[in-house]
This record gives C-alpha cells, sequence and structure tokens, in this order.
C-alpha cells in the first residue's frame, strides 16, 4: 500500500531546458524530514545537484523553486523562495517572495520545480495540475515584467499565479529579480539573471490538488488562534523610514549618514495619498501589501521599506515620487530595489568624489532625481557605465579602484538597516550565509552599539535559527511565531514529531550545510566574514552620531569568533567533522 504523505507533496518537478524534458521524482521522507523544506531542502538540493566551482551562469546551475510543508496550510503560507547559486556572491542565495504562487505550486503537485540547463531559444513553464510544459517565449522576451505576466496569462489560465524576468535579468545584471504576481520579488542575490542565463522567462502554475494535514483537528485550532491575535496592518512597512530615521539606521546617500533630513516626505501619511488599495498574501490577514500608483501613470506598484530607503534617503532624493517612479522602474525592469539603490549611490558618490565624471550618468548625481529612471534602463540594458554597475558593488568598486566606497558583505549590497544604529547587527551581517541581508537574525536589544556586542551574540543565534526555521516551513517574517508554535504546527501538519530541540539541531543543520557549500565555493572566512570599512566609522551626526558598527576591531573579531564556537565550527569558521556526524551531514564533507 502506498504511504500517504502529510504537510508535504513528496515530489520534485525536475526540468531540463536543454533536453527540453521533465520528469517527476520523488522526494523522500528522510529528507523532508531532515531538511524540513524551503531552505532547508534548497540547501541540500543545490549541493546534491551542482557540480562543484561552477560558474552561476553555467547551465548546470540549478535554479529550484521551493514550498514547504506549511506551504498552503498554515498562517502566511503562500511565500515561496528560489535557491541558486548566485551570480553576485558567488555563494549560496535563498531568496522569498509572498502572495500566493508558493501554495499554487504545492497544489499542482509539486514541493519543488528544479531547473538545468539553458534551452536554445526564449521559453516559459507552463506547470499544470502535475504536468509541464515547455512553451516558447521568443515573443515576449524583452518585454517588461508586466506586460511579459499579462501575455503569459493570457496563454495559459486567468487563474494561474505567475513569475517572470525582466529586461534585466535577460541581459544577465548581477542583481536582476524574479518577480511574481506583478507584486512580490525573488529580490536579493540575482535570481533574474540565473533564471536569463537558461534563457526562461517565466513560469506559470496551476493546480487544484488537495493538501493532507496528519492531525487536522490540532492544526486547525493553533492555526486560528495564531490569525486570531494577527492584526491588520495599517501601513505595512511604509512606516520604516521614520522608524529608522529615529533609531539612527537609516542609509543615507550611500551610507554616509544615517539619517535623512527629509525623512518626515517619506512617512506612512504622505505614502497614503498615492495608496489605491491594501492587498493580502494565502491564509493571510493582516494585509500589509500597500498598493500604490503616482497620479499620471498607469501602473501600479507595492512600496515596501527596504526599496523606499535605497531609492529615496540613500539616494538623497527629497522628492518622494522620485523614489516611488524609480521603484516602479525597478520592477518593471526587473532589479532588485536594494542593490539597485546602493550601487546608484555608490556611482553618485563616485561622481561626488570625481572619480567618475557627472556626463557619464546623465547629470545623475545625490538629489537629482529626475535622472535615476534613465541611469536604472542604462543599467539594465548594460550599456556604457550601467556594464559596470550591473554588475554589483563589489565588482563596480573593483573595477573603479575605490573599494572604500562599496557597501556589501560577501557581494551583497547592504540592506537598509545601518549597523551602527544596533548593538551586534553588525555581527549578524559579516557572518549571515548569504551576505549583508536583513534577514538573518537580529540581536534581542535595542541598545546603540557603545559597548561590547560579546553578549548579545547568542540572542542573535536564536533568532537566526527562528528565521531559518520560518524559511524552511515557508512561513511570512511579518507573521509572529516562536519556536512551541512552529513545533506544534509542524508535528500536527506532517505527523511526526518536531519537539523544539529537534528543530533547533534542523537549524543548526541547514546552516551548517549551506556553511560548508559556501567554503567549498570560495569563501574565505578570515577574509570575507567582516563589514564595509565604511561601518567601522563614526556616524557625524543624528541619533547615531559618535557609534561604529563596533567599538573596535577586535571586538567585531571576537563576536565572529563566538558565533563559530556556538555554531560548533572551528576557530576559522569552518564546520568540524565531527559535529556534522551528530547533525547527519557527515556526506558534504
Amino acid at each position: 500500500m502506498k504511504k500517504v504523505v502529510f504537510g508535504w507533496i513528496g515530489k520534485l518537478l525536475d526540468v531540463d531546458l536543454s533536453k527540453m524534458d521533465w520528469k517527476v521524482r520523488k522526494l523522500g521522507e528522510a529528507v523532508l524530514t531532515k531538511f524540513i523544506g524551503g531552505k532547508g531542502l534548497g540547501a541540500y538540493l543545490l549541493y546534491k545537484k551542482s557540480p562543484k566551482k561552477l560558474d552561476p551562469f553555467s547551465p548546470e546551475n540549478p535554479l529550484i523553486f521551493l514550498t514547504g510543508p506549511l506551504t498552503g496550510l498554515g498562517p502566511a503560507s503562500g511565500r515561496f523562495c528560489a535557491v541558486t547559486k548566485s551570480p553576485l556572491t558567488g555563494l549560496f542565495i535563498d531568496t522569498h517572495a509572498s502572495g500566493f504562487l508558493g501554495g499554487e505550486i504545492k497544489r499542482a503537485g509539486f514541493d519543488a520545480i528544479l531547473i538545468r540547463g539553458r534551452s536554445k531559444r526564449p521559453c516559459y513553464l507552463w506547470v499544470n495540475d502535475g504536468r509541464c510544459e515547455i512553451r516558447d517565449a521568443s515573443q515576449i522576451w524583452g518585454l517588461d515584467t508586466y506586460s511579459a505576466h499579462d501575455v503569459i496569462m493570457e496563454e495559459t489560465d486567468p487563474l494561474a499565479r505567475i513569475a517572470v524576468i525582466g529586461p534585466a535579468g535577460e541581459k544577465l545584471v548581477h542583481f536582476s529579480v524574479i518577480l511574481g504576481e506583478k507584486l512580490h520579488a525573488c529580490g536579493r542575490g540575482g535570481s533574474g539573471a540565473v533564471m536569463g542565463s537558461k534563457r526562461l522567462k517565466g513560469i506559470a502554475i496551476l493546480g487544484f490538488g488537495s493538501l493532507r494535514i496528519a492531525e487536522p483537528d490540532r492544526f486547525l485550532r493553533i492555526t486560528g488562534s495564531l490569525i486570531e491575535r494577527a492584526s491588520f496592518s495599517e501601513n505595512g512597512t511604509t512606516g520604516g523610514v521614520i522608524s529608522a530615521n529615529s533609531r539612527g539606521m537609516l542609509p543615507t546617500r550611500n551610507f554616509q549618514e544615517t539619517s535623512f533630513e527629509h525623512a518626515d516626505n517619506y512617512s506612512p501619511e504622505a505614502l497614503r495619498r498615492y495608496r489605491i488599495r491594501d492587498a493580502t498574501c494565502l491564509n493571510c490577514p493582516r494585509a500589509c501589501v500597500k498598493i500604490h500608483r503616482i497620479p499620471g501613470v498607469k501602473d501600479i506598484s507595492v512600496i515596501q521599506y527596504e526599496g523606499m530607503a535605497m531609492l529615496g534617503p540613500n539616494l538623497g532624493l527629497e522628492n518622494v515620487e522620485d523614489m516611488m517612479r524609480a521603484y516602479l522602474e525597478c520592477n518593471l525592469l526587473g532589479l532588485d530595489v536594494i542593490s539597485a539603490g546602493s550601487v546608484l549611490a555608490f556611482a553618485a558618490e563616485c561622481v561626488q568624489r570625481g572619480i567618475i565624471p557627472k556626463e557619464e550618468l546623465m547629470g545623475f548625481t545625490f538629489g537629482k532625481g529626475e535622472f535615476v529612471c534613465d541611469i536604472l534602463h542604462t543599467i539594465a540594458e548594460r550599456k556604457g557605465i550601467g556594464d559596470i554597475l550591473a554588475q554589483g558593488v563589489k565588482r563596480a568598486s573593483e573595477k573603479l579602484n575605490v573599494p572604500e566606497l562599496a557597501v556589501h558583505v560577501k557581494g551583497l549590497e547592504m540592506a537598509a538597516w545601518d549597523p551602527r544604529g544596533l548593538l551586534g547587527l553588525g555581527a549578524s551581517y559579516a557572518t549571515a550565509d548569504v551576505g549583508a541581508s536583513h534577514l538573518r537574525g537580529w540581536p534581542s536589544t535595542r541598545e546603540k552599539p557603545l559597548r561590547s556586542a560579546l553578549d548579545v551574540m547568542e540572542s542573535l543565534l536564536e533568532n537566526r535559527d527562528l528565521k531559518i526555521l520560518m524559511d524552511s516551513l515557508i512561513i511570512c517574517a511579518f507573521f509572529s511565531v516562536g519556536y512551541q508554535e512552529i513545533s506544534e504546527l509542524l508535528s500536527s501538519a506532517t505527523g511526526h514529531n518536531f519537539d523544539i530541540g529537534t528543530l533547533k539541531q534542523a537549524a543548526l543543520r541547514i546552516d551548517t550545510l549551506i556553511r560548508q557549500y559556501n567554503i567549498e565555493e570560495g569563501l574565505v572566512p578570515e577574509r570575507d566574514d567582516t563589514l564595509p570599512r565604511r561601518m567601522m566609522q563614526e556616524v557625524k551626526r543624528g541619533p547615531s552620531e559618535g557609534c561604529k558598527a563596533f567599538i573596535n576591531e577586535r571586538d567585531m573579531r571576537l563576536c565572529i569568533k563566538k558565533i563559530y564556537a556556538l555554531r560548533g565550527w572551528d576557530e576559522s569558521g569552518r564546520p568540524i567533522k565531527e559535529n556534522m556526524i551528530k547533525l547527519g551531514i557527515s556526506e558534504f564533507r
């Protein structure tokens, strides 16, 4: 008798674009229970299915779309993630998007879709209730994300959930995105460029399958209590600029400052006059997706804090509409709003310092919002100086011989929370698996970094482990759950016993596996687990005046080494064989 799988589907769609073929493969319960799903399962599959030291744009670099055991079942469970080797960093990247597409993948009959190879001509995938078609996309190659989405929907089904790349992904811009449902981006690390390298314009998903829960009554009771306490989100993340500014954590003019004199122009009240509606995601009552439109402009755009900050204050833009135009342009072109804002700010500072002639940037510099969209197009089209900027701030700064102006970790541009405003946050950026992401665990404190951060490293890792689990289940970061609730949800959904100890070991297993993968792909901890030079310079004014990310270099190194020790890695930050055996991943060394 066939064993019933609960929570998961137990199937992988394996697509080979070079052969224009696809197969359905089984995912065993031993793998699923060990790596859970989402980020964890993606780490396992990337390690297993990709040759070592391959170029991120090699046909053999897998691009994996993943769900988790709670996708489509639990609260805030419509998210999916994309896992691949990043062209921006050369390391592991997992990047997540909200909406409904994750649930659709599950209902179509799969836990994951793994895509390898390179098509001879542009194509898109039509995954329809357990089957897959590889369709010609020549007619939409070159279209912006919104137009491509509409054509694919017209050719497939109005109920399909769709994710596409834009012109930036087609041109292999290193920080291009995969945009789902016109609203939600797999934003970090250049997954869109990997998709473009495969000549894959998009994926359309539709499914009508049922999802099984091992203990429905128990699961629904827990889910109900979580949804009951979840409040409607009045402003989404649009209040972030005011919050970050008051805390002295707002990136301003390429992180030269941590507060902005025109921050009030970016308040929720200022944005509300452009808001046309709220949107929600699968099984979520919060409605934190806020849809905006600039008067006189046809297209709409989600506005979230990270993009607001990086395309607004970080560019010195006083007028909020200039930021909104840049945000919309990034969405249409398929560019990561965080990296795009960082690259533009880097370029503006180069103009400010006389390193790049102003004419090369068509007159753009800090505060010149009328030129931003033009520069974004040169990046997406990789023309002139845009070709250098399209490779991200790390490579651009090396080509221009100004690495001190590049704000990144491991090649990933820093997110919009300056660590000089929070004790210990710099250690999260320095040791995060993907680089300077704000979603890899914060320390549990509100203190400024005016003393040693050693005693907040435990809380940083506690929160990092919780985030690893949420990204593997997959549950949205904006939905508050703790270890006990995750234990109850996962156990009742799958029928397997996931106590808190088992969950914490799973999080450590996943983080250690990714660490091992990164080291094998070229990560040198002594060189790469660090912060950009600017973060060790004192803030000159504002709420974080006099602060650095750490009180000194020695404290930074001590904090990083403490993280290594707590993780069971050696003093140089490399996983120890005996501990990998204990975690059940000795085969990966």
